[in-house]
């Protein structure tokens, strides 16, 4: 199944503003992406902060949607209804252990995102801990997109079926990485510009 891209919407947009009514997407839309940026420090805070808790569902959403799998490859295949309604679980679990890392790894790398646009926001003596961050994220991205390809290949006789789920995979994922290099060489220009200061003040 494909996602959902959204526009690009400010930071602000994910409070109860007027533009908040425009990251409502019907159920039937989902999985989708949401592509963030802003300029404000406390905004981009707060959805740093929701980004963080939907990672954490992410990790607690993919154990079951293994568990699920494992339950459903036990199922009980002696009549063809059972051998049916076991197909319909595996189905759906491996569906679910594909698209929520596939899902997982696009959130990854709009916080990484978020990294970028803080780069200028943080004072030079936590900017270590904005780098940091940006790569955990790509790290995270990374382990994200080996778990979707992994259950692709083992999980599923049609690899081909996750192909339109993977579409424009290598824009985004080269972006993030772009990012995440743009991130550390800001955040060591900030340190070395300090450790400079300090140095001519010596």
């Amino acid at each position: 199944r494909d996602f959902m891209p959204t526009n690009r919407f400010s930071t602000k947009s994910t409070r109860p503003t007027r533009a908040f009514r425009y990251l409502y997407f019907d159920p039937d839309e989902h999985p989708i992406s949401a592509q963030l940026f802003g300029s404000n420090p406390e905004t981009l805070a707060d959805s740093a902060r929701a980004a963080s808790k939907r990672m954490i569902q992410y990790a607690e959403e993919d154990m079951a949607a293994f568990n699920a799998y494992m339950t459903s490859a036990r199922l009980p295949q002696a009549t063809d209804s059972e051998r049916a309604e076991r197909k319909r679980a595996l189905d759906s679990a491996v569906r679910k252990a594909i698209e929520l890392p596939l899902e997982a790894a696009r959130a990854a790398a709009s916080g990484i995102g978020l990294c970028l646009d803080a780069t200028g926001m943080v004072h030079a003596f936590v900017a270590a801990d904005l780098g940091a961050a940006a790569s955990l994220l790509a790290g995270a991205l990374r382990v994200f997109l080996l778990c979707a390809d992994s259950n692709i290949k083992q999980m599923t006789s049609d690899a081909a079926a996750y192909r339109a789920s993977m579409a424009g995979r290598t824009e985004w994922e080269a972006r993030a990485f772009r990012q995440t290099e743009s991130v550390l060489k800001q955040v060591a220009s900030a340190i070395d510009a300090v450790a400079l200061k300090q140095g001519l003040r010596s």
